[in-house]
């Protein structure tokens, strides 16, 4: 189930101050704290720059909008419809990863090699 996941538990920080500032009781606005902590969150979360800037920009933005339907077409529009090609012509692959300090570069590119090596 997903939320026994290692995933689902890793990412409730992140998730519950999403949820805070999206979603706050009415006539609530968001202080500038709350806004720094979800900053602070996504990019802990390993999520983009641009990404976050986006989603920062949504939130501060006066909007008839849910706060929601906004975060999800900040996301939906995120997502690639086809993957990046990571092999050259050469037939060699290089993969950049890139991120912030524990967010489990190590164990991806660990992930990345063992699967790589199995299904070449």
């Amino acid at each position: 189930m997903i939320k026994n996941s290692k995933l689902f538990r890793a990412l409730t920080r992140t998730r519950n101050s999403i949820l805070k500032v999206i979603s706050p009781p009415a006539g609530k606005h968001y202080s500038s704290d709350d806004i720094d902590k979800l900053e602070e969150d996504l990019l802990s979360a390993d999520i983009s720059f641009e990404i976050v800037t986006e989603i920062l920009e949504m939130v501060k933005k006066p909007s008839k909008k849910s706060k929601i339907a906004g975060l999800q077409e900040v996301l939906t529009s995120c997502i690639q419809s086809q993957p990046a090609q990571i092999t050259s012509d050469s037939g060699k692959t290089m993969i950049m990863i890139v991120g912030v300090n524990g967010t489990g570069k190590t164990t991806t590119v660990a992930k990345l090699a063992n699967y790589y090596k199995k299904n070449r």
